[in-house]
């Protein structure tokens, strides 16, 4: 009996602890090495620190195959991740003590080729509506009350029902959506939901007034219980919306919530995001400027930022906005903004907004006059010659 072996094939997490080891407990959902393991001449013992019963562990351990030697192709792939990292973990010990030998050192780095296998095994950024993937952390922002909460509640719901959203093409495959709401009560959710005609959307909830009715802190993004929170209950889910942000994080002493050390303590999180194939959307203000607050901040741990321009409030659910992407990472930014707009029935349209400078030199190009130009599009006549004068279509 291998006691290592079992131990590592658990979880690449597995660790020495005394004469035995601790490791993930096969009997429940354990991000956080709670099974102590320990070897008496042929003898396996075991105890589950979060309270998993001898027998469940004992059942848990056979399915794995591990305890009798007939190990999974995943409990393999654990092993040998786990052994890796200790060697690791070990050679660079030995390299900053010991003065290892050179040649050693060089090994761990990656050859092209051994950099492409381990890409293998990252998740793809498959797009899952429109410019919005896998593997996506991204800040959607906007001015109160123009309509940001409801996008993003839209937009989650588009996703987990595989559905249209406007001119986005959806992927026919329902998926799970998690949305946390740092504001609102359940009954406000309802009501934007019943809107949104998601009312069978298998989106879950984590509301602020849920919190408080049971006399509890609300949801705190920096934290890392609430961060274990997430991923323990978001692992099979493929969207996750964090709404208000800014009531979600805890001020660094003397700094404020937007101080490096507080916006670093979602960087667990991020991590976590891109590594599981998951996209999280994080809704919050824009400040006095009309960018997101704390911006330089917030913009480098993420994939994309986009702000959300109001047009006109038709009336009170009636929205249309610009939605602009100030910044995007890798392939798939939209090249344009695009304009959307949702009517009372709660259904979005959208199409790509052609600037101005465009419009003038297509009317110009197609045999319009400067004066008919700056008429149909509302500009001076002066403009239209300054953009004629640039891009060289002088009439």
């Amino acid at each position: 009996m291998d006691i290592e072996y079992i131990a590592k094939g658990l979880s690449p997490k597995a660790r020495k602890n005394g004469a035995g080891w601790k490791t993930c407990c096969p009997a429940h959902d354990d991000n956080n090495p709670s099974l102590s393991l320990k070897q008496e001449g042929d003898q396996l013992l075991w105890y589950c620190f979060a309270g998993c019963e001898q027998d469940a562990v004992r059942q848990a351990l056979a399915k794995t195959g591990l305890y009798d030697w007939q190990p999974s192709n995943d409990s393999r792939e654990n092993y040998r991740r786990g052994k890796e990292k200790d060697d690791f973990l070990a050679l660079m010990k030995k390299a900053i003590w010991e003065g290892e030998k050179a040649e050693e050192l060089d090994k761990q780095w990656m050859s092209v080729a051994q950099l492409a296998s381990e890409a293998l095994l990252e998740p793809e950024q498959h797009s899952l509506l429109g410019p919005f993937k896998r593997s996506q952390v991204g800040w959607l922002a906007a001015p109160a009350g123009v309509g940001k909460s409801m996008f993003a509640l839209a937009l989650a719901g588009a996703i987990s029902q595989g559905s249209d959203f406007g001119a986005w093409k959806g992927t026919g495959e329902h998926t799970r959506a998690r949305i946390v709401d740092a504001e609102l009560t359940a009954r406000d959710l309802l009501q934007r939901v019943k809107l949104l005609g998601h009312e069978n959307s298998p989106m879950m909830f984590d509301t602020y007034g849920k919190r408080m009715g049971l006399d509890i802190d609300g949801f705190r993004l920096g934290h890392p219980d609430d961060q274990a929170w997430i991923q323990h209950t978001c692992k099979d889910s493929d969207v996750i919306v964090i709404d208000n942000v800014t009531f979600t994080l805890d001020p660094a002493p003397g700094y404020g919530i937007f101080a490096p050390e507080t916006i670093n303590q979602m960087r667990p999180l991020f991590n976590w995001i891109k590594a599981a194939g998951k996209l999280l959307i994080l809704v919050d203000h824009t400040n006095a400027e009309g960018k997101l607050s704390g911006s330089m901040n917030k913009q480098r741990l993420a994939d994309w930022v986009a702000f959300l321009e109001p047009d006109t409030c038709l009336d009170s659910m009636e929205l249309a906005f610009t939605l602009k992407f100030d910044k995007y990472r890798g392939e798939g930014r939209p090249r344009r903004d695009t304009a959307f707009s949702m009517d009372s029935l709660g259904a979005w349209t959208n199409n790509e907004v052609i600037p101005l400078a465009d419009q003038i030199l297509e009317m110009l190009q197609n045999g319009a006059k400067i004066k008919e130009a700056a008429q149909d599009l509302g500009c001076s006549e002066v403009y239209v010659k300054k953009i004629s004068a640039q891009r060289g279509n002088r009439r």
